[in-house]
């Protein structure tokens, strides 16, 4: 009894009322100098964006012969600002372009800057300022050291997929800044979100080489594969065949990890393809979920009329897609890849082994005229977890992809929702399961007490039938 109670209270109270986050970008860890065409990697642009930053002045105006200095930049051209931030010459002085000026670009007018404007907000040499920033399809918030500078309607903005994220960006000076505890999130359903799932991630903006990327779980890094240089070709010159899993050197770094920032090096993982710009591709899971993690390729030739299999027989298991990807390499060329996850999944989830043609008729061109690779993610599973659709948030509200000790072997354990509870929830499930249990003693009492009783009553008629 104890053990439902505490099972449905904690899982029930732990969503109720709570807003899901997904991280699109996570540089918190890193302390970012501000340089022209400075690429930091790549978002997709969402509905909903989120951007919070803290950042350091150095000297304003640092490029006196200009008159705008870059700070932050979203966007792939300079006509694409979600947002852009820059400082004016003038961002020392009282008056309209003081502070930051910014310009969160909608689908009807790509910089529209003089709609925001803040008082007082001036900044100064050597100053630190705490900014972050929400825009959604209706509405823009802004705020500056914790002080609503600006919360009113916003046009829609446009979404797009693999942007640039710079700091100094390559149409204006840098600002003399630097840039820590960024984070780039956007909002998503609670009930939609599956936990536990791999965690995918790719690099194809230039050269892999030489770039980092970040991997986070709050119990730690478990399962890991990753493919460098998915888009080389049978015939390239390298030290290892291209496309083919190279998990090594990442696992070295991060395996059990609860954060790690790999940097991506072809002297320790070899070249498969000496002289070509290579993308990067990997995927990992978090301590809870142990069903391991594979990641396959399809790019000897153009990926669309080949075919590839996963095989998922032995042990009860069966298939799990959790991505699939279309023209990783499009992002090499400067267009953007295609996301075929869905596809993918109607066709294989759930079988033990299936055979899975691609066809650009069908999913579409990303990069027209380009020779495309294709890179897939997958797990075999219990069949009970393939539809599995569960969720849970951290005391933030965020969403935790690692947390899968709800479920062990795919049965519910009522102790880690128990665990995972705030104080507040844990001391109302404890009364109230001391209430339970005192009711259940009452009610054994009550009953005890009658039978006793009536066995009384019995010993007192027969003493009477005696005496008469």
């Amino acid at each position: 009894m104890m053990q439902v109670v505490l099972l449905l209270l904690g899982v029930a109270v732990s969503h109720a009322g709570r807003t899901c986050y997904k991280t699109l970008m996570d540089k918190s860890g890193d302390s970012i100098t501000a340089s022209k065409g400075n690429s930091i990697g790549t978002v997709d642009v969402q509905d909903v964006m989120i951007i919070e930053m803290t950042v350091s002045i150095g000297v304003l105006n640092s490029s006196p012969s200009e008159l705008w200095e870059s700070v932050l930049h979203i966007g792939n051209t300079n006509s694409e600002r979600y947002p852009g931030i820059w400082f004016h010459s003038a961002a020392g002085t009282e008056g309209n372009l003081d502070g930051f000026t910014l310009s969160y670009g909608t689908t009807s007018n790509w910089n529209p800057w003089q709609d925001i404007t803040a008082a007082g907000n001036k900044f100064t040499n050597n100053q630190v300022v705490s900014y972050k920033s929400i825009q959604t399809q209706d509405r823009l918030t802004i705020i500056q050291d914790g002080q609503t500078l600006y919360d009113g309607a916003w046009n829609p903005h446009p979404l797009a997929s693999a942007v640039n994220v710079y700091v100094g960006d390559p149409w204006y000076e840098p600002a003399d800044i630097t840039i820590t505890n960024l984070m780039i999130k956007t909002e998503e359903s609670c009930s939609k979100t599956r936990r536990g799932e791999p965690i995918v991630g790719y690099l194809n903006s230039g050269e892999s080489s030489g770039q980092t990327v970040t991997l986070t779980c709050k119990r730690g890094i478990n399962a890991i594969a990753s493919i460098y240089g998915a888009n080389c070709r049978r015939g390239d010159q390298g030290s290892l065949p291209g496309g083919e899993r190279q998990d090594g050197p990442m696992k070295e770094d991060c395996y059990g990890e609860k954060r790690c920032n790999y940097n991506v090096n072809h002297l320790s993982i070899g070249d498969p393809c000496i002289g070509t710009v290579k993308d990067f591709y990997y995927a990992y899971t978090c301590n809870g979920n142990g069903y391991g993690v594979n990641v396959g390729s399809v790019g000897v030739n153009e990926a669309s009329g080949q075919s590839f299999t996963i095989d998922c027989t032995g042990k009860g298991r069966v298939i799990k897609v959790a991505n699939a990807i279309y023209g990783l390499n499009c992002g090499l060329n400067g267009k953007s890849e295609l996301d075929v996850s869905l596809d993918v999944e109607n066709e294989c989830n759930g079988a033990t082994t299936c055979t899975y043609n691609i066809d650009h008729t069908k999913l579409g061109d990303p990069c027209p005229g380009i020779v495309k690779d294709f890179v897939y993610t997958y797990q075999c599973v219990p069949p009970n977890m393939v539809y599995m659709d569960e969720w849970e948030m951290d005391e933030d509200g965020y969403v935790e992809y690692d947390e899968m000790e709800l479920f062990t072997n795919g049965s519910p354990t009522w102790t880690s929702s128990f665990n995972e509870a705030s104080g507040l929830v844990k001391a109302c499930i404890v009364v109230i399961g001391l209430f339970v249990i005192y009711g259940i003693y009452r009610f054994y009492v009550n009953v005890k007490g009658k039978k006793d009783l009536g066995e009384y009553q019995k010993l007192l008629n027969n003493n009477k039938a005696q005496i008469v």
